[in-house]
């Protein structure tokens, strides 16, 4: 990198090397020392420079990228260097012009020729047959525009070279446009300074010229300020209103949009989702008990009661009552029996109960209490059963 080392063997010398780097880099930059000019550049400004004397010191500069540097020193440090800007130009003389470094500079022969020169060199030269070159950027595309002089003569070729902020020369060939205009178009690849370099051949005479560009940022960049009556006419206008707080951007009090929405990749899904459906609606037939089964035979459809219960609720509930009779305890067939009509005989009716006739000789017959027992029990049951067959046929006659 063009820096400076120090070989640090003891830790002790390490304050002596940062007081001598600081010396160093804070002083003024001036190099003194004898030395003679190297020259760089055939520029006019040196052409009369018959012998080059020594300097014996200058102050240290940095050129700038597209300088022409004309005198350098040993160091290879700028001492004559001159610079283009649009159409003004400008010299750097780094050494002193009182005689305290250029005591042997200003005695020798034509040494005022010298400064002549640097002086014309910066200021426009006189005349009326130099070029008229004018330049404009627009939508990222550079313009030029060149006037010739009569001198020129008819039909010239006019060349244009352009150097980039990126320090790349590109070279165009300019078009008649109208009589003594010619002009072109180049592409400008990023902001900064453009020089444009024209040079125009005729029958016997040529010109030359230079002018430089800048081409700025984008104007979208460029702040033209406020203009608060065009926002407060542009918001009424639409309904709106203006923000005068940040906070306020983030309010929802916006006008609900109506807009128009395409449905039909979903109803497409739709439809495919239905055709099974409507194939099935159409092809299969289901019967209403087969209906049942089905819903019955689903988990969260199921009873505690059996299959032929939940069929026919009312031969469940017979079945019940029946259940309940034959755990009768022996004091319920007790007090059935007390309350039991015995069944009244007819006299013509002689014949034997049971195989035995009465001692009396009449013609009752006997009967024993187990048969009235289950008389009365089997009567009780086939009044049930009668009672609930009545309701069974009278529900049925309304349905009818």
């Amino acid at each position: 990198g063009g820096g400076r080392n120090y070989i640090a063997n003891d830790p002790s010398k390490i304050p002596q090397i940062f007081l001598r780097e600081t010396r160093t880099v804070a002083r003024l930059g001036i190099v003194p020392g004898k030395f003679f000019p190297q020259e760089l550049s055939a520029n006019p400004m040196v052409r009369d420079l018959r012998r080059v004397a020594p300097l014996y010191g200058y102050i240290a500069t940095t050129p700038k990228p597209a300088a022409e540097i004309v005198l350098a020193s040993t160091r290879l440090d700028p001492v004559l260097a001159a610079w283009q800007y649009g159409l003004g130009r400008s010299v750097a003389w780094t050494s002193d012009a009182a005689g305290l470094w250029t005591k042997d500079w200003l005695r020798v022969p034509n040494a005022n020729r010298f400064w002549a020169n640097l002086a014309s060199w910066v200021l426009p030269a006189a005349g009326t047959n130099q070029l008229f070159i004018s330049g404009s950027s627009s939508q990222g595309q550079g313009h030029i525009s060149v006037t010739m002089p009569p001198s020129v003569g008819a039909n010239p070729g006019v060349t244009a070279h352009i150097l980039t902020p990126g320090l790349q020369t590109t070279t165009i060939q300019l078009e008649p446009s109208s009589p003594g205009q010619f002009g072109g178009s180049f592409q400008e690849g990023a902001q900064g300074a453009y020089f444009v370099t024209v040079e125009a051949r005729g029958a016997g005479h040529a010109e030359a010229g230079q002018i430089g560009m800048d081409v700025p940022y984008s104007p979208e960049y460029r702040s033209t300020g406020l203009n608060l009556s065009f926002l407060r006419s542009l918001a009424a206008a639409g309904g709106g209103s203006i923000i005068t707080h940040p906070q306020d951007a983030w309010k929802g009090n916006l006008q609900p949009v109506l807009a128009e929405y395409d449905v039909t990749l979903w109803l497409l899904l739709l439809a495919v989702l239905l055709l099974p459906v409507d194939v099935g609606v159409r092809r299969l037939v289901v019967s209403r008990r087969e209906l049942a089964a089905i819903l019955e035979a689903l988990p969260f459809r199921r009873t505690a009661y059996s299959d032929r219960e939940a069929i026919n609720p009312v031969v469940g509930a017979l079945r019940r009552r029946r259940s309940q009779r034959d755990s009768f305890a022996p004091e319920a067939i007790a007090e059935a029996r007390a309350f039991a009509v015995p069944p009244r005989i007819s006299p013509s009716n002689n014949r034997r109960m049971d195989g035995r006739i009465s001692p009396s000789g009449s013609s009752t017959p006997s009967v024993r209490s187990s048969d009235v027992s289950a008389a009365t029990v089997q009567g009780h049951e086939n009044a049930d059963e009668e009672s609930v067959a009545s309701k069974l046929l009278a529900a049925k006659r309304n349905k009818g």
